[in-house]
């Protein structure tokens, strides 16, 4: 990864934002572009980094490599969706100060590992999962594709996250659960039975709040 000098980080308008820029930084990006994924008054910079626009890379036919920087799932796989994938190739980003078992194995496509995260042996973190600071993954998790992990959630031993699931703000989740896709665990919940999928649960235990929801549309 620091063997690439160049990292296009999508989706500005995110308060996540800076601390991607200085991850990337952490890791040995030199050259940092943020990109502006909205229409709209154009953000121009940020941290110092000018930002440029979707529209502005339309014509440039060169690799670009790219991380995706939103924090709700749906969000984040519109925006991928959008990107060429001719010319947008994912990376992950894991934060220097972040703890992985040796054992645990983590996609090189797009996945999102942000400080003081703790992740157990023979864990898989799937393509553009976002786990933020502080969460700790025990041993045998799955966390697939385009979840979300919020700041000290807690995920025991072999639990599962399906894909584009979003488990909120320390959440605690006991071992062997299964979070169904698109599912959503309210912050602070502790999740004693598996959830199924499109559902929202909250509270200690947490029980079933809505079903059918189309996953989080909370803020990026």
């Amino acid at each position: 990864m620091t063997g690439r000098k160049k990292i296009y980080l999508v989706g500005v308008r995110t308060g996540f934002i800076s601390e991607v820029i200085e991850l990337a930084e952490l890791v040995g990006f030199k050259q940092i572009i943020p990109v502006d994924n909205q229409k709209g008054q154009k953000i121009k910079e940020i941290d110092g980094y000018l930002v440029v626009t979707i529209g502005e890379l339309e014509n440039d036919r060169a690799i670009k490599y790219f991380s995706c920087c939103i924090h709700t799932p749906s969000f984040r796989q519109s925006i991928i969706d959008s990107l060429p994938p001719k010319f947008f190739h994912p990376v992950s980003l894991v934060h220097p100060g972040a703890i992985l078992s040796r054992r645990a194995v983590v996609s090189t496509k797009g996945a999102i590992i942000a400080a003081g995260c703790v992740i157990g042996a023979h864990s898989n973190i799937g393509d553009f999962t976002l786990i933020n600071r502080g969460a700790l993954i025990g041993h045998d998790v799955a966390i697939e594709e385009l979840a979300t992990v919020e700041s000290g959630a807690i995920l025991a031993g072999f639990s599962v996250i399906k894909k584009g699931a979003y488990v909120a703000m320390g959440a605690k989740i006991l071992p062997k659960i299964i979070i169904g896709e698109n599912s959503v665990v309210a912050a602070g919940s502790v999740v004693k039975e598996d959830v199924p999928a499109n559902t929202l649960v909250a509270g200690v235990p947490a029980v079933i709040k809505k079903t059918n929801i189309p996953g989080y549309h909370g803020s990026g």
